[in-house]
């Protein structure tokens, strides 16, 4: 097996080209419990929109041959573990704690105080690692799905306005709750791009959407500004996203923080994931 090789090393992810990076991408999280996308186009959206830093991202070599990858997003003085994975037949022998460890001291080197991320709770192996590196659990995240269903009678989708996407994210960095995860924040929300829509209804309530020629429609936030909360404007936006695309599966990422309005979601007809994730982080400089 591939572990068995005598050393292991990390080089830069600019080494290999984004067909190639998905390619890796693809095989490393093979068997993983949540689709992620594989395609060279998908990756190059991940990183445009949530920081991902090439350069300082790795690719794990063992043997001569490419066996995984960690990619490191950075704002600031944070910086975020946005993926990491060994091939299947490579894992174990303390592979990922070695190559975690080599990371985590580029990342303190760097300036940067904080690393966090996100994890499967229910993939104990994963878990044990970081907590083993030094990384707490700061909350759970939930995700959730909506089935396919016919569309609310009386529904106003006319009342939905295209807006700029951009103008979304100034909404949501506007109005958002402070300490989003990093993939709600007004910073990933701002890069992006078309072919994702944002919607309007009558100036109350806002929706960012992703993934519409996909499986499921990806709702990435509502945003409902204060002064026009708990007036039933989060359930009629809602109403009108599912007459404007009926008969389509809709879903929410696990990056619903918990405490977050999960009855809001049950209400318009989602139910919750089977899986959550835990986001956890680490002070760098007590790192290990």
């Amino acid at each position: 097996m591939l572990r068995n090789s005598p050393s292991v090393s990390l080089t830069s992810t600019l080494t290999l080209t984004y067909p190639q990076l998905a390619d890796l991408w693809a095989r490393s999280f093979m068997g993983y419990p949540v689709t992620l996308p594989r395609t060279a186009a998908a990756l190059e959206a991940r990183v445009r929109t949530e920081s991902i830093d090439l350069d300082v991202s790795r690719v794990v070599k063992q043997g001569g041959e490419n066996i995984g990858l960690a990619l490191i997003a950075r704002r600031g003085w944070n910086a975020r573990v946005a993926a990491f994975a060994i091939l299947p037949d490579a894992r174990g022998g303390g592979v990922g704690l070695k190559v975690m460890r080599q990371v985590l001291g580029e990342s303190r080197e760097r300036g940067e105080h904080w690393m966090t991320l996100e994890v499967i709770e229910q993939n104990e192996p994963a878990v044990s690692l970081y907590r083993k590196l030094g990384f707490t659990q700061k909350r759970r995240l939930f995700g959730y799905r909506r089935a396919p269903l016919p569309a609310t009678a009386g529904s106003h989708d006319a009342d939905l306005t295209e807006i700029d996407p951009l103008e979304f994210a100034r909404l949501a960095t506007r109005h958002g709750v402070p300490d989003l995860p990093w993939q709600l924040s007004g910073e990933t929300l701002s890069n992006i791009t078309p072919p994702a829509i944002a919607y309007s209804l009558d100036g109350y309530a806002f929706a960012l959407l992703t993934g519409l020629d996909d499986a499921a429609i990806t709702v990435r936030a509502f945003v409902i500004p204060p002064a026009f909360q708990r007036q039933g404007w989060g359930n009629a936006l809602a109403q009108a996203l599912f007459t404007r695309f009926p008969r389509r599966e809709w879903r929410v990422p696990f990056v619903v923080p918990e405490g977050m309005p999960a009855r809001f979601f049950e209400s318009i007809g989602f139910e919750p994931e089977t899986m959550n994730q835990l986001e956890m982080t680490l002070d760098l400089a007590k790192a290990l």
